[in-house]
């Protein structure tokens, strides 16, 4: 079955419901099938990460720091607001866009890259809900590159299960009152502003959720430990408490109860083609290493380098093969999400768009989204073990890049939707089961 939302024409649909109403122009791709704008982004990002982040990467991980100068000099090319429009007449960014950054990131500094990707997967869906005064007051913020934000999503009673909440909010004659206990928060204690999705009140559905921004300095957060990971060491994952915590109207996105639909449609995306984009440069940068490695180690005896052997020649095409495949799907699942992204956009000034959002899980799309993450973290611990193969005993070493990699590559599998369970939700879809959310009212 082709998705729904990758047939229809977003030019068609607009025609119909939105009255003939003139659509932005698109740009042309160029010969490397990236626009220009596309092809702005990549290029910025290349060279940002090849004259700071790349030089400080070793540093970051050996002393467990957060690359806070990284993310001032991101902020000051304008990278962490991309997904915002200025205001509703333009145009943001577009998620290949991101994903081509991400992964130029990655390729220097997977806790960058991993750090930048938790702040800009909720800016598409505040962007979409956003009141003008949310807008100016809120998210101008972000696009001049001054905050830095954090999605504090999981919970430690239901980890991977996203779907299942327990944390909830209560209304008051002001905003509302926030009880929260998140774990594995990215940016945790780093971060100018919180992206908290809550249950409606203590006794609502899992589902029936509220989204809300809360701002760092808000009295009642408490970030709980010191991060000290296997890989990753970079970025600042750690539980956070949410107590009592006393919101105005202005900080909540979206209308009441209609959360879940907005993460699904609007956060899921991004976070996972996102995510397979930092393994996709990680493995990049794997291979990179591999490839040096193999032509400039030299035997003594022989006079020939590693290269010169037909096991390593093997090792080489297939690393090269596995990772030309997962960047094939990762670029055409972006398209994909782009266009179901655009016709949302349509949608939106309707005020239909979370009735169109149920319909979302009976489309293949979503299984599109769940591959791509799984194909990408599989492919990067292949990679990254063979590259430790070649390199032999000079990688087996604290600060050797092979070494990080490795390390890094372990966290994709485990991060949640963990691939255990994704494949389960992915397998349900297949046979015509009913997702757990579907099912826990």
């Amino acid at each position: 079955m082709v998705p729904y939302f990758i047939i229809a024409s977003s030019d068609y649909i607009a025609k119909i419901i939105l009255k003939g109403k003139k659509m932005p122009k698109k740009e042309s791709p160029n010969n490397l099938g990236l626009t220009t704008t596309q092809s702005k982004w990549k290029n910025l990002t290349s060279s940002l990460t090849s004259d700071i982040i790349k030089k400080t990467a070793k540093e970051i991980d050996l002393n467990h720091t957060f690359p806070t100068n990284n993310f001032k000099e991101m902020g000051k090319a304008g990278l962490l607001g991309i997904p915002i429009r200025k205001d509703i007449t333009s145009q943001a960014s577009d998620l290949t866009s991101i994903i081509h950054v991400i992964e130029e990131l990655a390729k220097a500094c997977t806790s960058t890259a991993q750090s930048y990707l938790m702040h800009i997967s909720a800016l598409p869906m505040l962007d979409i809900l956003a009141t003008d005064q949310q807008r100016e007051s809120l998210l101008t913020p972000i696009i001049e590159g001054h905050h830095l934000g954090s999605f504090a999503m999981s919970e430690p009673g239901t980890g991977s299960r996203w779907w299942h909440m327990e944390s909830y909010c209560k209304k008051t004659t002001s905003g509302h009152i926030i009880n929260a206990s998140k774990s594995f928060v990215t940016n945790a204690g780093q971060c100018q502003y919180y992206i908290v999705p809550v249950k409606t009140s203590q006794s609502a559905s899992p589902d029936d959720l509220n989204i809300f921004y809360i701002e760092s300095s808000t009295k009642g957060i408490n970030v709980k430990g010191r991060q000290n990971t296997m890989g990753l060491r970079g970025t600042s994952s750690l539980p956070v408490e949410f107590n009592q915590c006393r919101v105005s109207k202005i900080h909540q996105f979206g209308n009441t109860g209609e959360g879940f639909h907005f993460l699904m449609a609007y956060v899921l995306p991004i976070y996972q083609i996102g995510l397979s984009a930092v393994y996709l440069g990680v493995a990049e940068s794997a291979y990179q290493e591999a490839l040096h490695h193999s032509k400039t180690r030299i035997y003594s005896d022989t006079k020939k380098t590693l290269a010169d052997s037909e096991t390593i020649q093997r090792y080489i095409t297939e690393m090269r093969l596995k990772i030309d495949q997962t960047r094939e799907l990762v670029y055409k699942v972006s398209k994909m999400a782009n266009h179901v992204t655009n016709i949302l956009n349509e949608i939106a000034p309707l005020g239909i768009l979370n009735q169109t959002l149920t319909g979302l899980y009976n489309d293949d799309f979503l299984i599109y989204v769940g591959e791509v993450k799984i194909a990408s973290c599989e492919m990067v611990k292949f990679v990254t073990d063979t590259t430790m193969k070649i390199c032999g005993g000079s990688a087996y070493r604290t600060g050797h890049t092979s070494e990080r990699l490795l390390r890094d590559s372990f966290a994709g599998s485990l991060q949640g939707p963990n691939d255990d369970i994704l494949k389960t939700l992915l397998g349900k879809k297949l046979l015509g089961l009913p997702f757990p959310w579907e099912t826990q009212k």
